[in-house]
């Protein structure tokens, strides 16, 4: 994902790189366990 910002500065520019990982464990109607996780990296 890159932005270019288009403000006064010249040259601005914006990098990411997200990594997302969502895992979900349900062994009975009664009882649910979900993990989420997040990495992101800016420049």
């Amino acid at each position: 994902m890159g932005i270019d910002s288009g403000s006064y500065y010249d040259l601005i520019n914006d990098r990411q790189q997200n990594f997302y990982v969502a895992l979900g464990y349900r062994p009975t109607e009664n009882y649910q366990s979900d993990l989420y996780l997040d990495f992101g990296a800016y420049s």
